[in-house]
């Protein structure tokens, strides 16, 4: 959205300065994934399942298969 400002104020659509950047106020978040322990949690799942589940499962984890797809598979 910045960009899209920043072009806009080049084009002299909007006042310029980085000040009238409604953008240059927005505070980021913290960018933390936590998608480490699902991986983990997953493999640890698998453990303890048997073949075709164990198979359906890492399926739909690896690739993000809806269960409805992946049920669907033959």
């Amino acid at each position: 959205m910045g960009t899209v400002y920043t072009l806009a104020q080049a084009e002299d659509m909007c006042p310029l300065g980085q000040e009238n950047n409604p953008v240059h106020y927005v505070k980021g978040i913290s960018a933390f994934s936590d998608y480490a322990a699902v991986i983990l949690q997953t493999l640890r799942v698998l453990e303890f399942l048997e073949q075709p589940e164990r198979a359906l499962t890492l399926l739909v984890a690896a690739i993000s298969l809806r269960i409805s797809e992946a049920l669907g598979l033959r």
